[in-house]
């Protein structure tokens, strides 16, 4: 057997035994449960009467090049309490898994990073690169069971439109300007839907927006105290936008460069080489006269 063991240190599972398949470069680890008794997801008592058990397959992270699944032996126990409906039920709290999942904690967690680091068509062509392939549905299905912290409340955010659908469907994106970070997502592109945020937020003093009259109406009759300022792209764009308007009219069409006469431009000097082919030309043409 492979030592593998050190990789296996849990405090629920024990490595049995591993299988080499050298021709597919797979590795076949078997598992089993530690615990002599295990806990009734309904009544929470424990109880140690084993009714039967199954294996369940599970995909875990390459070792070397190796492709890895493990196969936990996981058991069903009896609930013996009389006042629990539950009578037979699956041992729960291996550290390794998820309860129905099929993949371990740990390659979720990574394959949960490449799905928020680039998109889903992406990812997936990047995890078979990896050895942990999956499909782009698999890594949008990560995406909506992970549960995201709730946001603190910021007293200075920023608010922009974001796409749905680009030319057809917009929304509202509200960001905190500390932390850089979303905390909000509008369903609709309203000044209602703005004035409706910001009645439910009285803690924002400060908000960055661009120069839609949606967004000032609201903010405004949300709160007359609100300070309102124009975010850094907008303002870097406009004052560009003004500069290439008025910049013509200031200076005219051309600007007159000017120059010394005294010195040849460099279009109009010889240059060395073709002097010396002149000088050649006229010897050779005056030893033929010759």
């Amino acid at each position: 057997m492979l030592p593998l063991q050190p990789f296996y240190e849990e405090d629920t599972l024990e490595l049995l035994d591993v299988n080499q398949d050298k021709e597919e470069r797979k590795l076949h680890c078997i598992l089993q449960s530690k615990k002599a008794s295990s806990q009734c997801p309904n009544c929470g008592q424990l109880f140690s009467r084993k009714h039967s058990r199954y294996c369940r397959h599970v995909k875990d992270l390459p070792f070397i090049d190796y492709k890895v699944e493990l196969q936990i032996i996981v058991r069903k126990f009896f609930c013996n309490a009389t006042s629990c409906k539950q009578q037979i039920f699956t041992e729960r709290g291996l550290n390794l898994l998820e309860s129905y999942g099929r993949r371990t904690a740990r390659m979720d967690k990574t394959l949960r990073s490449i799905a928020f680091s680039t998109s889903a068509e992406q990812g997936s062509r990047l995890s078979k690169q990896l050895d942990v392939p999956v499909s782009a549905a698999a890594l949008l299905r990560l995406i909506r069971k992970t549960s995201l912290h709730s946001p603190s409340p910021s007293d200075a955010v920023g608010i922009d439109e974001w796409a749905y659908l680009k030319r057809h469907r917009y929304g509202v994106l509200i960001c905190d300007l500390y932390t850089r970070r979303p905390i909000a997502l509008l369903e609709e592109f309203s000044a209602d839907a703005v004035r409706q945020w910001m009645s439910e937020h009285k803690n924002v003093r400060v908000v960055s927006r661009d120069g839609s009259l949606k967004f000032k109406q609201a903010i405004q009759e949300s709160d007359q105290n609100i300070t309102q300022v124009t975010d850094r792209w907008h303002l870097v764009h406009n004052f560009n936008e003004r500069t290439e308007r008025i910049l013509p009219q200031v200076v005219g069409s051309r600007i007159p460069i000017p120059r010394d006469d005294s010195q040849p431009s460099e279009e109009h000097q010889p240059h060395s080489s073709q002097t010396d082919k002149g000088k050649q030309k006229e010897q050779l043409m005056d030893q033929v006269k010759e």
